[in-house]
């Protein structure tokens, strides 16, 4: 398991200390750590982290406000590193090194999204000590979080390898050659070679077409409002103030309620939206195909035609809503519009249904600037 941590100069000291107790562990978890202080006089460092983090399977980040000032890590490492978990390549592990306001930066509104927690237990910064018994504690927690985390990683990698046996269906047609050409073994052995190399050159070109146009269907403005443009006083004019809480962290947040869709704002802008199932899907998005009828399967297909990266990141299963059973799975979608990286993330959790073909079970639609 390779691993690259990501920090600040400024917390050198962190890092120092958490890849000590990291060490302890390693040669049993077989792991192979690296950072960029591993770089070596006359290395291309840019070359040298760009291939690192290409190696990774797990990303720990060490938050902290010098973490989010580096315009280095904001612009060249973390763009790629959310790019390869969206892709499943890597596990993102945030550890809150010192205490920073990081879930009010876009990778906060990433890692939401994401159900990704940050370490140690808890989210106590590492560095304030007064919420530790001794300065060893932390870094002990964290480890021990880490161990977790990985595990859970392997666990799912492990999990989603049988997916990879429907590929077997591409040699399915060599009983049928052998038998009508009644060749040699030797002869009848390489047939099915050469008849399996066009597949995967043939297997990009279908979905090739929504890439190719480069243009996507756009869901802004929507009620007058666009992500990442619409400013807090214009958001004032459109809809109505309110503040809540969160279920799982506890924290307020603040948002505008535009014609029954949520909007939540920060620094300044509009930069979340989000709709659960019970309210009505906005004119816009029906006339494009949006509804909360449709099944998982349906929304795949959506997508697709919509021109959306599509990225499973909770594969389906069958789970209990209120005692009842019922299907679960997320969605996240990805596309670009006049300079704006929008996500969209589906959550599917209602009892209505039970597979990926059943209807009404989508639960909630979150739309997040990137």
């Amino acid at each position: 398991m390779n691993i690259f941590i990501a920090f600040a100069t400024e917390d050198r000291d962190v890092r120092d200390k958490l890849l000590r107790q990291m060490n302890l562990v390693k040669d049993r978890q077989g792991w192979t750590i690296w950072s960029a202080v591993e770089i070596k006089a006359g290395d291309r460092w840019d070359a040298e982290i760009k291939q690192r983090l290409f190696d990774s399977n797990v990303v720990i980040l060490l938050l902290s406000t010098d973490f989010f000032n580096s315009s280095y890590i904001l612009d060249t490492e973390l763009p790629e590193i959310i790019a390869r978990h969206r892709k499943g390549d890597c596990q993102i592990i945030p550890v809150l090194a010192r205490m920073c306001h990081w879930k009010d930066t876009a990778f906060g509104d990433y890692a939401r999204m994401g159900d990704l927690q940050a370490l140690p237990s808890g989210e106590k910064p590492i560095m304030s000590r007064m919420l530790w018994d001794n300065e060893d504690e932390p870094y002990f927690e964290t480890v021990r979080g880490i161990k977790e985390a990985i595990a859970d990683f392997q666990k799912k990698k492990n999990d989603e390898a049988p997916a990879a046996a429907p590929v077997a269906v591409k040699v399915k047609p060599m009983p049928a050659v052998s038998k009508k050409k009644t060749v040699s073994p030797k002869t009848s052995r390489a047939t099915p070679l050469k008849k399996s190399k066009p597949a995967p050159v043939a297997a990009p070109v279908s979905v090739a077409p929504p890439k190719k146009t480069s243009l996507p269907v756009s869901l802004f403005p929507l009620h007058g409002v666009t992500l990442g443009k619409t400013t807090i006083n214009e958001l004032k004019q459109l809809g109505t103030h309110s503040t809540m809480i969160n279920g799982r962290t506890k924290e307020p947040y603040n948002l505008y309620e535009v014609k029954g869709v949520d909007f939540w704002y920060d620094r300044g802008v509009a930069h979340n939206m989000y709709m659960p199932n019970f309210k009505k899907i906005p004119d816009k998005w029906r006339a494009i195909g949006f509804s909360w009828r449709l099944s998982y399967q349906e929304w795949m297909a959506l997508f697709k035609k919509l021109g959306y990266e599509t990225v499973v990141t909770k594969p389906p299963k069958t789970g209990e809503y209120q005692g009842k059973p019922c299907f679960i799975a997320e969605i996240m979608a990805y596309y670009q519009w006049q300079g704006i990286q929008y996500s969209l993330q589906l959550d599917f959790n209602y009892n209505t249904g039970v597979n990926a073909a059943d209807s009404q079970t989508l639960y909630s639609i979150r739309v997040v600037i990137m």
